[in-house]
């Protein structure tokens, strides 16, 4: 079981060590989870710039400690010049994963935490930016030890991202990617960090930083441009919600549409045993049709109807406990969740995300900013369920959580994958596990139509897998970090919470 971390006074999770060493020390100088979330984010800009960049979207969950739950919706939009036919006439029967023309979606995670700093503001938050922004300043300039995790994902993609424009610059010494321990100096991001923090976050949108990015991108040739870097707002938005056996559980509108629906469905399976094959089955079985229904209603007007206690009854009736359906179209993309509880009792979830690691792997010089790939998500085929048109937006894979468990007013904060967030938050609610149980507990995930499986299952779990239909894959590491991260925040109506971040990445819990 991994090690926890307890507190009365205020806990966070990052996916950085320090990152979650900036969140505990905005709430020790009397910061709010608003700001700690902020400071969090930033810092991880830096050191996990591999899924958390500035040029990246973000989603929010927050409870007050009165028990209203918001939700910030901080994703961008296509350029208005990406189109369908555009993408055609140069010869593109798809969107490419990576290069100037994945970088087509403007990013939104900055205009979110300008629109969480004036709620922030509003609960009582009085630390400027140069606060906030201070750890992420220091690093960006005197640089950071490479994480583990950070160095995997640029060593697996540093073919596809070696050719992209200001990225071997970055990234790469003396040819090769960086490894571990290697030291990540960024300059230029220091750079663009400090001016915002005497500028203003509009300024990423509408000034100098801006103004520079968007120049950088035009040599690039992305579609994306300074208007629609204009045009990008956050929103607050009235959040999605199911109704669970053990109380009500939370997702961002509508990115978070797929990994609510997956939680809705797989708790009214009636899983038991978490290191049986029913588990797995279950799981993968409600990942399916989840997928299936966000394609169909995701950014519906229905959604919320499709969440409703009777439809999601509907979908677990219709999963077969003894065979394996079809897979479905999956949860794709990676990113970085953020878990604070402050000492008020208030909650913040946050997930900001480049979509795919490295996100288009496209980097500005200028601005030391990496941008986002999320529009590669968007399909060339108008009848597709996420087509590429104006305003539609790619669905996440990665996005926050958060679930009201009892009367009483005890809070789970939770997020990352939609299926590794899925199987920690069940195990939590579902089986009454400890949050270190329930982060380190093995894990299955389709990977390419394979069902590929954490080898703390036992034989006769595998075996029954197979009988069922599915074709199992059995990983090779423990923790395997195809599984994705998840991470749990528990506070209790006592005002005590326990903390964990997944050991299956680099990140870290700490408390007051």
């Amino acid at each position: 079981m991994i090690e926890t971390t307890v507190s009365d006074h205020g806990l966070v999770v990052a996916p950085h060590p320090a990152a979650a060493e900036t969140g505990r020390m905005i709430l020790i100088e009397g910061g709010n989870a608003y700001e700690a979330a902020i400071a969090m984010a930033a810092t991880a800009a830096v050191t996990r710039a591999d899924v958390a960049g500035l040029g990246g979207d973000g989603l929010w969950l927050a409870r007050e400690p009165s028990g209203v739950v918001r939700a910030i919706d901080a994703c961008g939009a296509p350029a208005r010049g990406a189109s369908r036919a555009g993408y055609g006439a140069l010869g593109y029967d798809a969107i490419p994963r990576r290069g100037a023309m994945a970088a087509l979606a403007a990013p939104g995670a900055v205009e979110g935490w300008r629109l969480a700093l004036e709620i922030a503001a509003a609960c009582g938050g009085r630390l400027p930016l140069k606060v906030l922004f201070g750890d992420a300043i220091r690093l960006a300039r005197e640089g950071v030890a490479l994480s583990a995790g950070f160095a995997a994902r640029l060593s697996e993609a540093a073919d596809d991202l070696k050719p992209q424009p200001g990225f071997a610059a970055a990234f790469f010494v003396d040819d090769r990617p960086l490894a571990a321990g290697d030291a990540l100096v960024q300059p230029r991001l220091a750079d663009a960090l400090e001016h915002l923090a005497r500028a203003g976050l509009k300024d990423f949108y509408a000034g100098d930083v801006a103004r520079e990015l968007a120049a950088d991108l035009e040599r690039f040739g992305a579609p994306l441009t300074r208007d629609d870097l204009r045009r990008v707002g956050a929103h607050l938005r009235r959040p999605l919600q199911v109704p669970l056996a053990g109380g009500i559980a939370y997702g961002a509108r509508s990115q978070g549409f797929g990994a609510l629906a997956l939680l809705g469905i797989a708790d009214r399976l009636g899983l038991a045993d978490d290191r049986d094959a029913g588990f797995v089955h279950g799981l993968a079985e409600a990942a399916a049709r989840a997928a299936r229904l966000r394609d169909r209603f995701g950014e519906d007007l229905d959604a919320d109807a499709a969440l409703g206690a009777d439809a999601l009854q509907r979908e677990a009736d219709a999963v077969d406990p003894r065979r394996a359906g079809p897979p479905g179209p999956g949860f794709r993309g990676e990113g970085a969740w953020f878990g604070v509880v402050d000492a008020e009792g208030r909650a913040v979830s946050l997930v900001q995300t480049l979509h795919d690691p490295f996100g288009a792997g496209c980097l500005s010089p200028a601005t030391g900013v990496l941008v986002h790939n999320g529009g590669a998500g968007l399909s060339l085929d108008p009848d597709a369920a996420h087509a590429l048109e104006p305003g539609a937006r790619p669905p996440l894979g990665v996005t926050p959580g958060l679930a009201t468990l009892s009367a009483r007013g005890d809070v789970l904060v939770f997020g990352g994958g939609a299926e590794a967030q899925a199987a920690a938050a069940l195990r939590r609610i579902r089986l009454g596990r400890g949050v270190g149980d329930a982060l380190d507990g093995p894990r299955a995930r389709f990977v390419h139509g394979a069902l590929r499986v954490e080898p703390r299952f036992d034989g006769e779990a595998l075996d029954r897998l197979e009988r069922m239909g599915h074709r199992v894959e059995l990983s090779g590491e423990a923790h395997d970090r195809v599984q994705g991260a998840a991470g749990l925040i528990a506070r209790s109506a006592s005002g005590r919470s326990e903390g964990g971040a997944d050991p299956r990445d680099d990140g870290a819990a700490l408390g007051l």
